[in-house]
């Protein structure tokens, strides 16, 4: 969308902290994108709206509207932040729900010009094609080896048949994979199965996990959000939460290893459960909740008591402790 002809375009600054590295440009950057479609977009060290996510508190040293986004399974503190947009469902009147997987799915399809294959549109030659062309059995890619659960999946699969570990964790191909990179969707474009397990499971929390191997043709073994068909239809993924336990889970893994014609039924599934929470609604929901926070004035919704402001940032500096706590030793 473009902005509006022949009238003085409003230029609204910000600022990205405590995000991961690289984060805090224009280019490339999916909310500066949305606002550059209203608005003249500038990164400042001045910001009119702070946008902060959880690996640091960069955030503690400003004192301008705050927008909390949550890369990791993290529930927003309104005592340091106005707004917010996480994985928690539209039952908070300042979150907006914004999965990261979404953030994904915007750079690949951007930068990348990397879409999901529509199987519907193959022969059923075409499609076994494609399909033999995957010569190898399954891969597990992770580097945080904080997650039990995913971990010792890893293991009980891999003692059955072998499973390749190309993240820094358990590696056991001799290199690591680098995240979102070409030589990542070149290797597992390879494999018929991905290992997909999130950090910890809670309803909402979806992430890139699930949506990469969809974009190479792969089947993703997925673990995580109770809620994963609100986003995707679960048909086209094996969702170990639908099982009764993980033998279950594996024997029906290697079914599919064996058979063609099951693993053509599931590839042959649509990807997204709805419409409604496509990229491009995604979106359209997250430029009316920015432009709506920039209508109203950029109002703090936090205190600017000095006096209050200072015991908000030490409780928000022990909320981020505890955490992080809790997410180190899979304490609920």
């Amino acid at each position: 969308m473009k902005k509006p002809q022949n009238e003085k375009v409003k230029c609204i600054k910000v600022k990205f902290v405590d995000f991961w590295d690289g984060y805090n440009q224009l280019d490339g950057n999916f909310f500066c994108d949305l606002l550059a479609e209203t608005f003249d977009v500038e990164i400042s060290n001045d910001p009119d709206i702070l946008f902060f996510s959880c690996y640091g508190h960069e955030h503690l040293k400003y004192n301008c509207l705050k927008i909390f986004f949550s890369a990791e399974n993290w529930k927003p503190n309104y005592f340091c932040c106005d707004y917010s947009i996480t994985f928690q469902n539209d039952d908070l009147p300042k979150n907006l729900r914004l999965p990261l997987w979404v953030l994904y799915r915007y750079s690949y399809k951007r930068s990348l010009n990397i879409n999901i294959p529509d199987f519907n549109t193959f022969t059923d030659f075409e499609l076994s094609t494609y399909w033999k062309q995957k010569t190898k059995f399954c891969c597990f890619i992770v580097s945080n080896d904080k997650s039990k659960k995913r971990n010792d999946f890893f293991k009980k699969l891999t003692a059955i048949k072998h499973v390749d570990s190309a993240g820094k964790y358990l590696n056991n191909i001799g290199k690591n994979l680098e995240g979102g990179t070409l030589e990542k969707f070149k290797f597992i474009a390879d494999y018929k199965f991905v290992i997909s397990f999130e950090n910890e499971s809670s309803n909402g929390y979806i992430t890139e996990k699930v949506f990469e191997p969809l974009l190479v043709g792969a089947i993703p073994l997925y673990w995580g959000s109770n809620d994963l068909g609100r986003d995707f239809n679960t048909n086209r993924i094996l969702y170990l939460n639908k099982c009764n336990n993980e033998e279950e889970f594996i024997k029906k893994i290697l079914e599919i290893d064996a058979n063609d014609a099951l693993a053509f039924n599931i590839l042959r599934q649509g990807c997204f459960t709805d419409e409604n929470y496509s990229l491009e609604d995604y979106c359209k929901r997250t430029k009316l909740f920015l432009n709506t926070i920039i209508e109203k004035g950029l109002k703090r919704t936090v205190s600017k008591n000095i006096f209050k402001s200072n015991i908000n940032n030490c409780f928000l500096a022990f909320n981020d402790l505890q955490q992080k706590f809790k997410h180190r030793f899979n304490i609920k």
